[in-house]
C-alpha cells in the first residue's frame, strides 16, 4: 500500500522556476507522489517569481483559484513571493529531503 501524499506544483516564472520546480520534484519523490491532477492533491506547491508585476497577479489569482477548487489541499507558496507580499528582509526556508533529512536556507531580500 501507497501512502505518499499527493503533491501538485504549479510554476510561474522563468525557466529557472521551471529548474526549481524540477528540483522540488527529485526532493519531495521520497516522500510524494508528484500528480498532474491538481483536485487530487493533498499538497499545492505554487513556485512563482517575484519580478514582474504581471507573474505577482497571475501567482496571487492563482492561489485564490487553488484554495478554491481544491479546498482541502494544503497550499505552500515560495518564499520570495511571500518575502515581498510580507515586505520583509529575511526569510527562512526548510525542504524535508525525507527520512528525517532537511535543509534550512537563510534568504536576504535585497
Amino acid at each position: 500500500m501507497n501512502d505518499k501524499k499527493l503533491l501538485y506544483i504549479e510554476t510561474f516564472g522563468c525557466q529557472m522556476n521551471d529548474r526549481d520546480s524540477e528540483i522540488m520534484r527529485q526532493l519531495l519523490a521520497a516522500t510524494h507522489d508528484v500528480t498532474d491532477a491538481m483536485h487530487a492533491a493533498d499538497a499545492i506547491i505554487v513556485n512563482t517569481c517575484a519580478v514582474t508585476a504581471e507573474a505577482e497577479r497571475q501567482a496571487r489569482q492563482a492561489i485564490r483559484r487553488l484554495r478554491r477548487d481544491n479546498p482541502g489541499a494544503r497550499i505552500i507558496v515560495t518564499l520570495l513571493h511571500e518575502m515581498k507580499r510580507r515586505n520583509v528582509a529575511l526569510g527562512l526556508a526548510t525542504a524535508c529531503v525525507g527520512g528525517g533529512q532537511g535543509v534550512a536556507m537563510v534568504f536576504e531580500r535585497v
